[in-house]
């Protein structure tokens, strides 16, 4: 696997301008800077990915489905994003702060991090959830004005 994630590194290289060779040489030689470049590179291709079976999926879907009802399929899936932002709560920035700060120092703080994170990331999204459900009439028929 490795060997393939170097071929990829070398072919990135090769269309870089001279300028970031530099800082290719730097994060090379550090390795709190290749873990983190290759850290953001599984990033990358996990959310291409992602993204990308969504689109594909979307498009059979868009085909499949009538222009009226796909619209309100995507006005349902914007309502459910916006849900999802208020429920993540900035805990995943805060969870990870906490656990870069401590995973050296403390393997028990660490894990009692994750798990309070965890259990208050799993209460905020029953209770978003509750919310969701419990308005999902009033949603329908007042502000998205399609009660069937």
């Amino acid at each position: 696997m490795d060997k393939y994630i170097f071929l990829i590194y070398k072919k990135i290289e090769q269309f870089l301008p001279e300028q970031f060779q530099e800082y290719i040489k730097r994060i090379k030689s550090s390795t709190i800077g290749y873990r983190f470049a290759n850290g953001m590179f599984w990033n990358l291709i996990g959310m291409i990915v992602s993204r990308g079976a969504v689109l594909i999926s979307m498009i059979f879907i868009a085909r499949l489905l009538k222009k009226e009802i796909f619209g309100q399929l995507a006005i349902v899936q914007s309502t459910i994003a916006t849900f999802q932002i208020l429920a993540e709560f900035g805990m995943g920035l805060t969870t990870a702060k906490y656990v870069a700060e401590f995973k050296t120092k403390s393997l028990e703080k660490t894990s009692r991090i994750i798990l309070v994170s965890n259990i208050v990331m799993l209460i905020i999204s029953i209770v978003l959830a509750t919310i969701l459900f419990l308005s999902s009439s009033f949603l329908a028929t007042k502000i998205l004005v399609a009660p069937h």
